[in-house]
């Protein structure tokens, strides 16, 4: 059976854009428990990121698009951080997966139902963040798998690119890493 469409004319399509949100974030409890700024910061994060979650944005521009002072978004990335969801390092923040994320907390988890929506008693159960390696580190790894010169190109391509956005500040391993690793999958060597 066909899902009812109310208007064929403005469907909505996947777009070239790869910013998404994972519908686990309202069925695993995780929006219902946030307050409304980290919310909010959560949610333009999902869309502005590209493929692998990294966003640029900076949290001035973020507050100016939330409509929120930046002191308050520094705060609401902080408690995203705080819970799993998100990672920093320096100007770049990253949009985590949701296996990663802890369970909500002490929230009923909201699942949408045909003609409403249901509580659940209790959050769908993930895995603890202590529980699995840290993503910079499969970074790492994923980029050892290359030979050395690949390797060293993807590196240097990613100092270039945060080069842009950190000025004269030096960027942690992890973070040359991560992006190295980024831009790897992009060009399909990874």
């Amino acid at each position: 059976m066909r899902p009812v469409n109310l208007d064929s004319n403005r469907e909505r399509r996947p777009s070239h854009g790869f910013g998404w949100v994972d519908r686990r974030v309202v069925s695993g409890g995780h929006l219902a428990a946030l307050p409304q700024t980290e919310a909010a910061v959560y949610l333009l994060l999902c869309v502005v990121a590209d493929r692998h979650g990294i966003s640029y944005y900076q949290p001035v521009t973020l507050g100016k698009l939330v409509k929120h002072p930046e002191s308050r978004v520094r705060e609401a990335l902080d408690t995203l951080s705080s819970r799993g969801l998100i990672a920093t390092a320096g100007r770049l923040v990253q949009v985590l997966a949701l296996e990663l994320a802890g369970p909500a907390p002490a929230q009923k988890a909201v699942k949408p139902v045909a003609g409403g929506i249901a509580r659940q008693n209790k959050p769908t159960p993930t895995s603890s963040l202590a529980s699995q390696p840290p993503v910079e580190e499969r970074a790492e790894e994923l980029l050892m798998r290359l030979p050395t010169e690949r390797r060293e190109s993807f590196v240097v391509a990613a100092r270039r690119e945060l080069a842009k956005f950190c000025g004269t500040r030096q960027p942690s391993q992890v973070v040359v890493a991560a992006l190295a690793a980024g831009i790897a999958r992009q060009q399909g060597a990874l």
